[in-house]
């Protein structure tokens, strides 16, 4: 019996060596915060709203988006729910709006009551002030511009040798921030190639990656009594 159970403890250690994963390290951690509790109404519908971008739930998002949602500040003419319908395909899993909100919905949301009405900004505005307490004001600017910064957007973002799920993982990222090596600010790029402390270089599915200053990030405000996307646009500089 002894015998026995000293196998089944080496194989219980083999398997979980292959399994475990070595933390990679950036240039600093970054946590979310979320404030989405401030609000109950908004609690509720938050669960909602992650539950329905998890499962591709198309109507339910048409059905929040405001009638004159904001998708970019210079050109005025593209915002409204057509214009909405038009740059984003919802029938496709795979389309950007999807991607990039499901990982905005990992970040946490900021809240931002106002006069007429409670409103929730995601990500939380917070992460600009982080970012420059790791790399000083306006850290941006050191970098040069084929470069980016993004964190990894939970504890167990998995970088691959190559940009796909078939390589071998290389370990994996806690609320790291990396170098984002193939940054490009006008094509939805679905793998980032980043580096990171030590210079290594590998690969992150981008719906695991928020970039620092050039992501999407998204408003909901409480209209007549309802929660509406009144905003989803890419910031920058």
């Amino acid at each position: 019996m002894k015998i026995i159970l000293t196998a089944t403890a080496v194989i219980l250690i083999f398997v979980s060596s292959i399994f475990a994963q070595t933390e990679l390290t950036g240039m600093g951690k970054i946590f979310p915060k979320d404030e989405s509790s401030k609000d109950l109404s908004f609690t509720e519908f938050y669960i909602q709203l992650k539950n329905a971008v998890d499962n591709n739930h198309m109507n339910f998002i048409l059905d929040i988006v405001s009638p004159e949602i904001q998708l970019n500040q210079n050109e005025p003419d593209q915002n409204n729910i057509e214009g909405f319908k038009k740059k984003y395909d919802l029938k496709d899993s795979a389309n950007e709006f999807w991607i990039s909100a499901g990982k905005l919905l990992k970040l946490g949301a900021y809240y931002a009551p106002n006069q007429d009405s409670s409103a929730f900004m995601m990500p939380a505005l917070y992460y600009f002030d982080e970012y420059n307490k790791l790399f000083g004001e306006e850290y941006y600017f050191k970098f040069e511009n084929s470069d980016n910064l993004g964190n990894a957007v939970t504890d167990n973002v998995k970088v691959y040798k190559e940009s796909n799920e078939s390589s071998e993982i290389l370990g994996t990222l806690n609320y790291e921030v990396v170098k984002v090596k193939n940054f490009d600010y006008d094509k939805f790029v679905p793998w980032f190639k980043i580096e990171l402390k030590d210079g290594s270089i590998g690969y992150v599915k981008n719906e695991d990656l928020y970039l620092s200053i050039f992501d999407y990030y998204m408003v909901l405000k409480k209209v007549n009594g309802e929660w509406s996307l009144v905003a989803f646009e890419k910031t920058g500089v």
